[in-house]
């Protein structure tokens, strides 16, 4: 019984049987047997889960095998003394040599002689500190150029701890290197243009300025002349004059006045171009009763109703603000001369890209197809004759909205008022709104419940 179980074991050893038959005798030798049976079992299962293990490393070394090879990134091994012991395809690509011209040289044939030292140190660093790093340094190619590369080093630990290599990848960046300096070179000559046309700008500014000072002086000089003679000739002759010639004369006065009225607005209006913008925080409400007091006091005859929303709070420069704030009003005043009763008001209104601040009349209004011609310098929409102006007030308004970040816009319709809308920075501390501030009313324009009277005491 011994030999035969010794013979069925040997077979088992070698593969020819997969189990071993009982054998006959002693009791102790049907349990040999029978321990035999399940060694044999318990190695099939081993071997059979061994088998799937191999497989499954088999099918992930040959997938990792592909990303190494068909990566676009150059990728090397190093083992601990600096040889190469792997290099594929793309590391050929990028320095010209092939696996097995590389295969056990040290790395330093790929670098340049001054950088070798501290490479050195990098590499003797990875392997020290068992930490990835990265570093930008030049390179040398098989046929003897220089490129410029970004190398990403990790070290390879196995499970006792042992550094037993580094994994690097490398970028070729010559190009995006050159482009980059490409691009540096192109913004200094970029900022050196901008600086030299800036300086060409002021200058050309400046002789603006002292031009239009110019002008503005030695027109002023004969419109004096023609007025005063004019002026000198109408007392002197009054009575000997026909009652045309004497029109004649007050209408060479009124167009020498209304001359130097507008080159006034005109040097208002380079002022404002050319003026700096100071923050701080300004009250437009305070502003608009200003505005409206001193036009009611220039014309106490006249009863109007002017509504303001109360503290409204902006940040902005204050004399412009003043010029801004006192042109619109100057706009609705004129325009509801004709109106009993005028109503005016200050009004503001939230919307997505800011807070609105509106000047709103009831005044004759006009064709809202041409509002934007309004904030044009000298479009005028209305005939001399039936109003005074140049055509400068909104257009210098809506410049020193412009030099605040914000704007102007009108809305208005033929008889049916008008409202001049300019954007500004609120001020950073009013962060609600009043709960009895007037918000835009679609439609007509109403006379509102509540109204305060400005006149020149308040």
């Amino acid at each position: 019984p011994l030999q035969t179980l010794e013979q069925q074991a040997r077979a088992l050893a070698s593969g020819e049987r997969t189990a071993i038959a009982l054998v006959g005798g002693p009791d102790e030798i049907a349990k040999l047997s029978q321990t035999l049976n399940h060694m044999a079992q318990t190695l099939q299962q081993r071997q059979r889960s061994v088998e799937q293990v191999n497989e499954m490393l088999l099918i992930s070394s040959e997938r990792l095998r592909r990303h190494f090879n068909q990566t676009p990134v150059g990728a090397l091994e190093l083992d601990p003394q600096g040889k190469i012991v792997d290099w594929n395809p793309s590391a050929e690509r990028i320095f010209g040599w092939t696996f097995d011209e590389v295969r056990n040289r040290r790395f330093d044939m790929i670098v340049p002689p001054e950088i070798r030292p501290r490479i050195e140190l990098i590499v003797e660093q990875v392997f020290r500190q068992q930490s990835g790093f990265r570093n930008d340094n030049q390179n040398i190619t098989k046929d003897g150029r220089t490129i410029e590369c970004e190398w990403y080093n990790t070290p390879l630990v196995d499970q006792n701890g042992h550094t037993f290599g580094i994994a690097c990848l490398v970028l070729d960046v010559t190009e995006r290197k050159r482009a980059e300096g490409a691009i540096r070179e192109l913004n200094e000559q970029l900022e050196t243009r901008v600086r030299l046309r800036t300086a060409e700008l002021q200058a050309a500014m400046q002789d603006l300025e002292s031009f239009s000072y110019s002008v503005a002086h030695d027109l002023r000089a004969p419109l004096r002349t023609i007025d005063g003679f004019s002026l000198a000739l109408a007392e002197d002759c009054g009575e000997t004059l026909t009652p045309d010639c004497a029109d004649h004369l007050q209408r060479i006065r009124s167009a020498t006045q209304r001359m130097g009225s507008l080159i006034d607005a005109l040097l208002r209006l380079a002022r404002v171009a050319r003026s700096d913008v100071h923050h701080e925080v300004v009250d437009l409400t305070e502003l608009a009763q200003q505005a409206f007091a001193q036009r009611q006091a220039a014309e106490p005859q006249r009863q109007v109703a002017i509504q303001l929303a109360p503290a409204l709070m902006v940040v902005g420069d204050r004399p412009l603000l003043r010029v801004l704030v006192d042109n619109v009003c100057d706009n609705a005043w004129k325009y509801t001369r004709r109106r009993d009763p005028a109503v005016i008001e200050l009004i503001v209104e939230e919307r997505p890209d800011g807070r609105w601040f509106g000047i709103r009349d009831n005044g004759v209004g006009f064709d809202g197809e041409y509002a934007h011609k309004a904030i044009e310098p000298f479009q005028r929409l209305h005939r001399v004759e039936d109003y005074e102006g140049h055509g400068i007030g909104l257009a210098t308004a809506a410049r020193i909205a412009r030099k605040h970040g914000g704007d102007v816009c009108l809305v208005a319709r033929p008889e049916g008022g008008a409202i001049c809308w300019f954007r500004l920075e609120p001020a950073r501390a009013e962060t609600t709104l009043p709960a009895d501030v007037p918000h835009l009313q679609r439609g007509a324009i109403a006379i509102p419940d509540r109204v305060v009277t400005v006149s020149p005491q308040s």
